[in-house]
């Protein structure tokens, strides 16, 4: 069975959820040899996945403007009909352009598709498939008059587990062994509550100022992106933070970063990602996630993390108090990682596996 994963374009290091959720779920189908699996790639990126069943799409475009996702639409389209692939799986995030170009794909290149929900729906529109799986129960049950409505939860491989602190990184950043690491790396973006956490942050350095916050940002060439990271950097300093907060500018090495970290902080404003793979690899690493009561956050954390009154900098700074006392032998702790044991690939893989077979 020929499947074509389309998602993000496929370049380490995976930075990006929508990288991981395509990579891993590619890496769990090729222990089957019955699956052929096609992602697209960059055609100047060598990167090789040293699997014989793995290959790519080598035709993602330079530019994301209008040209460039036409271009990408009627060339995966003839490379569908080229090598008679039966089956793709959207994921992605379900912009307007993306909508349209996966209706477009679904529409002309004759292929069975299913759209991997990456987002609580708002709108009609972002459901461009009449096949579509969710990865959390929230989004599930909000989707489920709808016909060919298939669950599974994300992949993550078993690398993820293992937790290694970075020395090196430790010292460049100037992190004492006795201080708390409190992580935040979604960037400052306004809606993934970043001005929230800078505000909170006085706020629990009042009562415990062994805690060191980590603020890794991406994107940083996107103007209001710089703008943000500048502008709190700046305040960070005038509010005589700077001991306590270290600003990473932008970042690769996801791994390395949460190998540091004994908390993440993800104070959403708005839902973003249904099911953040931030937060999985967290639960992996025994790592106390701090989040709000955005979107599906509540499902996912319930008895596994702390959850936090949304755009509440004091209720998010108590929050944040509160997780630092988590210890590894703690309740929550065990229950985030048996979760995440429970998305490894032997644990997960059927449910996926399953959809694809009903939908031949």
């Amino acid at each position: 069975m020929k499947i074509a994963i389309l998602g993000e374009n496929i370049v380490p290091p995976w930075t990006e959820g929508y990288k991981n959720l395509s990579w891993e779920l590619a890496k769990a189908l090729s222990e089957n040899k019955d699956f052929e699996i096609y992602l697209w790639k960059d055609p100047k990126n060598d990167f090789s996945p040293k699997r014989k069943n793995i290959h790519f799409i080598p035709i993602f475009p330079k530019k994301r403007n209008l040209f460039g996702k036409i271009k990408l639409i009627v060339k995966t389209i003839k490379f569908l009909h080229k090598e008679k692939i039966g089956f793709a799986h959207f994921i992605y995030y379900p912009n307007k352009n993306n909508c349209l170009a996966f209706k477009l794909i679904e529409r002309f290149s004759r292929v069975v598709c299913l759209q991997t929900v990456t987002l609580p729906p708002n709108k009609e529109e972002e459901i461009v498939s009449k096949n579509i799986m969710t990865m959390t129960k929230t989004t599930h049950n909000k989707l489920k008059k709808k016909l060919n409505n298939y669950f599974a939860y994300p992949l993550i491989s078993k690398e993820k587990f293992k937790k290694t602190k970075s020395k090196a990184l430790l010292k460049k950043l100037n992190i004492p062994s006795k201080y708390k690491v409190a992580l935040y790396n979604a960037g400052p973006r306004p809606w993934y509550g970043f001005g929230d956490l800078m505000k909170s942050i006085p706020l629990v350095l009042k009562k415990n100022k062994k805690i060191i916050f980590v603020i890794a940002n991406r994107d940083l060439d996107m103007p209001n992106f710089k703008k943000n990271h500048e502008f709190f950097k700046k305040w960070a300093i005038d509010k005589g933070l700077e001991k306590n907060v270290r600003f990473m500018g932008e970042w690769k090495d996801a791994d390395e970063l949460m190998n540091i970290a004994d908390l993440l902080v993800i104070p959403l404003r708005r839902p973003k990602m249904d099911f953040p793979m931030s937060i999985l690899e967290a639960f992996a690493k025994k790592i106390v996630v701090v989040g709000t009561k955005v979107g599906a956050l509540p499902e996912i954390l319930d008895g596994r993390g702390v959850l936090c009154e949304k755009e509440n900098p004091e209720n998010l700074a108590g929050g944040i108090l509160r997780a630092i006392k988590i210890d590894k032998k703690d309740k929550r702790i065990k229950e985030a990682s048996k979760f995440a044991i429970n998305c490894l690939p032997e644990n997960n893989i059927k449910n996926y596996e399953r959809a694809y077979s009903s939908l031949k």
